[in-house]
């Protein structure tokens, strides 16, 4: 296991490594009935690699930029982004509603 993440390491991020180790973790307890927490050693290197690793902040966009590109933004190029920013910041397109088909009506207000 520790040759396995020793070679991951070289192409993700510490966090990633965690999160697959999750995944391995909760895969090889079901099929092999094997506890990989006691794996001291895999879970130090783990740590190990976390230290001082610090996650990068996901820019986001203020209701200011939503609001000036929606207004200023030209519809015959920037439609369909429009739709979608619109469609994601109303809280309309929720997995709770299943497929397409079983989807609320969507009304469009044409000024």
């Amino acid at each position: 296991m520790l040759a396995y993440f020793l070679e991951k390491i070289k192409i993700v991020k510490p966090s990633t490594l965690w999160s697959v180790y999750s995944m391995l973790r909760t895969m090889i307890s079901i099929n092999k009935n094997l506890d990989l927490s006691k794996y001291t050693i895999l879970i130090a290197f783990l740590k190990r690699q976390s230290e001082g690793y610090r996650a990068k902040k996901s820019k986001s966009f203020s209701k200011e930029n939503i609001e000036k590109f929606l207004t200023t933004a030209n519809d015959e190029d920037y439609l369909m982004q429009k739709v979608v920013l619109i469609t994601e910041v109303t809280g309309a397109c929720r997995r709770s509603y299943g497929p397409p088909s079983e989807w609320p009506p969507l009304y469009i207000v044409v000024a």
